[in-house]
């Protein structure tokens, strides 16, 4: 008979939420689209342009260091909007590297971050920006 205990099922269940959360992980078209984005880090306001964007998450490049599974209010300013979109999102994957620039060598910190809380209105926001954009030709994003 297996192994019916707590430990046993709540294993099971993180199991199953893992292999859900990859599935859904790439639900959304992720379009490449340099978007302003204002977030707070620490005790200053942080300005950066995505790199790509979809309706659950965006990515972008900065030299700030933000905390794993850290949760970010974000503003972001669309192209063609009227207003901006304010949400919630989660830092879920993030990448390091070092690019050169003035001659120096700076840590660079890529980061993938999942929408959490997307207020109906600020969903129809992103949903108008999405048609319009792929309307006017904009190219899915290759990149894993």
């Amino acid at each position: 008979m297996a192994d019916e205990s707590p430990d046993y099922r709540s294993k099971i269940k993180e199991r199953y939420a893992k292999a859900r959360a990859e599935l859904e992980r790439r639900r959304h078209l992720r379009i490449d689209a340099r978007v302003p984005v204002t977030f707070a880090n620490s005790d200053e306001f942080v300005k950066v342009y995505t790199d790509n964007i979809s309706k659950g998450g965006i990515y972008f490049e900065t030299s700030e260091r933000l905390s794993p599974n850290g949760r970010l209010e974000l503003t972001i300013t669309l192209p063609g909007s009227l207003r901006e979109v304010k949400l919630i999102g989660r830092v879920k994957h993030m990448r390091s590297k070092y690019e050169e620039i003035e001659g120096k060598k700076l840590r660079m910190y890529g980061y993938g971050i999942q929408f959490e809380e997307v207020p109906t209105a600020e969903r129809k926001v992103l949903e108008r920006f999405f048609k319009r954009a792929i309307a006017d030709g904009a190219q899915e994003t290759k990149q894993s």
